[in-house]
Parts: C-alpha cells; structure tokens; sequence
C-alpha cells in the first residue's frame, strides 16, 4: 500500500510539472492541441444529481460523487462538480466554475477546485480527473482517492473522452444550405418545366409565377390582420 501510494504521488507530481493548460471551452469540453475535442456532456445529468455516486476511493473510507458539465447537490454539497462524503459530512471537492484542461503526452485530465477552502488548513480541494477513452464503455469511474493534502486524483474511463474531429458546420449552417440547395432545385427545374414543357416565355418561365407576384400584397394583408387583431381596431382592405 505504500508503495501504491508512492507510485501515486510521483504521478501526480509528473503531471503538475509536465502538464499545459488547453482551451476548457467549459467544465467538460477541452479543445485539444491537434484541432480535436473531447466533450462530456452526454454523460451528464441534468437534474440535479450526479452521474456517478458515492465511489468508494482506492485508500479509505471515503466517497466521492461527480456529475461532468452540470453542478449537482448532495447533503451539504451545493451545486458542485465533485462532492467528498466522509462519515455523515460532505465536503465540496471541486466547483464547475474554473475547471481547466490539461494536455501531456500520457492524456487528457481536467482540473476540478474548490470554493471553498477547508476551514482548518485554509486549502481549497481539487480534483484531477484523468481521462480514458475506451469506445466501448459508456462510462466508469475509478477513485484513487487523495494524493496529496486536499488533492483527489480519479479516472474516468468512456467512449466521450475518445477525442473527435468537430464538424466545420453547425446543424444550422446545415439547414440553411439544405433549404437553399431546395430552392434551386425548384426554381431551376420549375423553370426547365415551364420552358420546354409548358412553352412559356420571358417572366411566366418562373413557375408559380402569379402566386410569387401576389405574395407581397398577401403578406401586407396578413400582416394588417394580424395587427387588427392585437389592436382590437378594423383595417381597410386592400
């Protein structure tokens, strides 16, 4: 056991001195060096409660609970990332807020700490969560418990600390560019239509053309309705 713990703590101080701080787009998210991203947050719960509960550590009686992205509440923890159990007391062992990633050449972790310090020694908790990928685990969480004064190390192993190449466009770009592509297709073959088929010429080529030439005074019509109806005043038609 004293070795285990040796091991631990050689680990814990490689990591301190090794490791650069990446961009935490937020308390789950890290963009990575290489352009790739690592995103926790469907292993979040969003209720209020933790993801993972009271995990045993690996060095004493201790139980550690962690929600990834969403603050949780659990005795006296607050709206916390990690929450300490030991005995009948909780203790915050890292808050949301300010939790920053971290990148070597062993992995990804993201650093948890505390508000609120611990009233005796006057040191705030921190939690360092080292992360796994493992595509075929939804998610485990492993508490080693604490390495040094008020420093917790866990590691969680998922298939959302897999880094992955973020998609360039948003759902809405997406649909934008799906709703143009339609709309070219309809006007391009509305007018191939019209042409070759229908015969017609100059301006009456546009398909639906006398809906498209009536659309401004129908939207000015609805609009003026629409606006009688809030006012509670009659309207002139026009």
């Amino acid at each position: 056991m004293v070795l285990f713990l040796f091991l631990i703590y050689l680990s814990f101080s490689f990591f301190a001195l090794n490791c650069d701080a990446i961009k935490t787009v937020n308390s789950c998210k890290c963009d990575l060096e290489d352009g790739q991203v690592i995103d926790l947050s469907k292993l979040s719960k969003k209720d209020g409660s933790a993801r993972f509960v009271d995990i045993h550590d690996g060095l004493g009686s201790d139980t550690f609970s962690y929600n990834p992205c969403k603050g949780f509440s659990q005795g006296s923890c607050t709206d916390v990332a990690v929450c300490q159990t030991r005995g009948t007391d909780n203790y915050n062992a890292g808050d949301q807020k300010g939790a920053v990633c971290f990148q070597d050449n062993t992995g990804i972790s993201i650093v948890y700490t505390s508000d609120s310090p611990v009233m005796i020694q006057n040191v705030k908790r921190t939690t360092v969560l080292y992360l796994t990928c493992d595509s075929s685990t939804e998610g485990d969480l492993q508490v080693q418990g604490e390495i040094t004064e008020s420093t917790y190390l866990m590691t969680l192993t998922s298939k959302y600390a897999c880094p992955f190449t973020p998609s360039l466009l948003s759902a809405g770009s997406i649909l934008i560019i799906v709703l143009v592509c339609l709309l070219l297709t309809y006007f391009i073959g509305g007018i191939l239509y019209q042409t070759f088929y229908k015969k017609a010429v100059g301006i009456e080529r546009i398909p639906n053309y006398t809906l498209w030439t009536s659309l401004p005074s129908l939207v000015k019509e609805g609009s003026m309705f629409a606006l009688t109806r809030v006012t509670g005043k009659g309207y002139s038609k026009i």
